[in-house]
């Protein structure tokens, strides 16, 4: 409860005759500092035993709230804490056992595996997000982990298991697989599009070097040889300029295609997106829905647009033969 407050800091409540009534006593302490204090203890409490989920779901929403202000050292910390307690809980495991089909293997009935994979989940997204703002590495790996995409949540709430599938390997193949289950889950639409963004800026940040790194790119691009020069920031990859700049060529056309794949109702073709401001005007009862599609639509859109970015960005401004500078046309 207190971690869903957390939005709200007293400061903000404390003019409001109702919050006085109720004494001085939370005046000084915004409410995630009191969910972080609850939750530490939890945790203390279970000493060698991993804590139990609802502690791991109150602790995801603190290092949300965290990394919503900013991706500095208390939300990048809290975020690992959030990793680490998953794969304590063996979360990563989830669906070791089942082929995507969505029935339920072992004791644990579907909506408690469902909960868990969107546990798991929520933390992979504060995860991909936190680590492209400070062009790091993840804190989990994605090569192993066997855990299904989620499912919409109109189905989650009413009980009824649906087919779904991993994030596969392959640029393509992720698309593919979720499109062949029929999901028309927002969440798992997004999750795929975002683990694009993620390939794209490892692919295109290549460290401390990256100034030099058009020099470098067009040293490549000029080369016939297959055994390009080594550079400093190669020094741990096992790919050159041209590999890398061939891949990043694999995804800009995997994303062409990648974008005509998710359902029609979560596609961007220009319309106005209100988030539900009419409707809540109007008092149709329908705001929360379309405040929910609409943002699902803006944060796909935005992740596609910022995959072209990370893979343009070190064309957006490249000179011509002439030394003009000449914009990349997206």
């Amino acid at each position: 409860m207190l971690a869903f407050a957390s939005k709200y800091t007293i400061s903000s409540l404390s003019q409001d005759p109702e919050f006085q009534q109720c004494g001085s006593q939370l005046s000084e302490l915004p409410f995630v500092e009191m969910a972080t204090a609850s939750i530490n203890q939890a945790i203390d409490e279970c000493g060698d035993e991993h804590p139990p989920l609802c502690v791991l779901q109150a602790l995801i929403l603190c290092a949300h709230w965290l990394l919503c202000k900013n991706v500095r050292g208390r939300a990048w910390r809290s975020l690992g804490l959030c990793i680490r307690h998953a794969y304590e809980m063996n979360l990563h495991l989830v669906d070791a056992s089942s082929m995507g089909d969505g029935s339920s293997h072992g004791q644990e009935p579907w909506v408690v595996k469902e909960e868990k994979r969107r546990a798991w989940w929520a933390i992979w997204e504060m995860d991909t997000f936190a680590s492209v703002l400070r062009r790091c590495p993840t804190g989990m790996d994605w090569k192993q982990h066997k855990v299904l995409l989620p499912v919409d949540d109109k189905s989650w709430s009413q009980g009824r298991s649906k087919p779904s599938c991993f994030l596969g390997t392959g640029f393509i193949s992720r698309f593919k697989d979720l499109a062949e289950t029929g999901s028309k889950s927002k969440k798992a639409w997004f999750i795929v599009i975002n683990s694009l963004v993620k390939e794209a800026q490892v692919l295109a940040s290549p460290g401390p070097g990256d100034r030099f790194y058009n020099g470098w790119l067009d040293t490549a691009l000029a080369s016939d040889t297959s055994n390009a020069e080594r550079y400093p920031w190669e020094s741990n990859s096992v790919d050159g300029p041209q590999e890398i700049m061939t891949k990043l060529r694999t995804l800009e056309n995997s994303l062409q295609y990648c974008m005509t794949v998710p359902p029609p109702s979560l596609n961007y073709e220009g319309q106005f997106l209100d988030f539900g401001e009419h409707a809540c005007n109007v008092r149709t009862g329908k705001s929360s829905e379309l405040r929910h599609r609409h943002s699902s639509i803006f944060g796909i859109y935005l992740m596609v647009e910022l995959t072209k970015v990370m893979i343009h960005k070190y064309q957006v401004f490249q000179p011509d033969s002439q030394g003009t500078l000449v914009p990349h046309n997206f």
